[in-house]
C-alpha cells in the first residue's frame, strides 16, 4: 500500500495519521509531499471567490506548487502500480 501526506497537513497531521497507519501496516510506503503541503493541496486550484472565502483552502504555502505537488503524487501512485502490475502498465 502507497501512502502520501503533506507535512503541513493540519486536518490530518503526518505523524499521528499517515506515519501512524503506515507503522500499522507491514508492507506500506509512506511518500511526504514536501514539508509546506496542506491538506487541501491535492484538490484543484481554486477560482477566484474561493480563494477569497476560503485562501486556507485554496491558498497554498508560497514554497509549494500545486501542480508540482499533483504530478509528484500522480508519479508516486503510477511507480507502485507498476510495482504492483508491471503488465498494466504502458510503455
Amino acid at each position: 500500500m502507497t501512502l502520501m501526506a503533506g507535512e503541513a497537513d493540519q486536518e490530518a497531521p503526518m505523524a499521528p495519521c499517515a506515519a501512524w497507519l503506515n507503522g500499522q501496516l507491514p508492507k506500506s510506503e509512506l511518500h511526504s509531499l514536501g514539508r509546506d503541503v496542506g491538506h487541501y493541496t491535492l484538490l484543484c486550484g481554486g477560482t477566484r471567490e474561493g480563494r477569497e472565502c476560503e485562501p486556507e483552502i485554496w491558498i497554498d504555502a508560497p514554497t509549494v506548487d500545486r501542480r508540482d505537488v499533483h504530478r509528484r503524487a500522480v508519479g508516486i501512485a503510477l511507480a507502485a502500480i507498476g510495482a504492483d502490475h508491471p503488465a498494466m502498465m504502458v510503455r
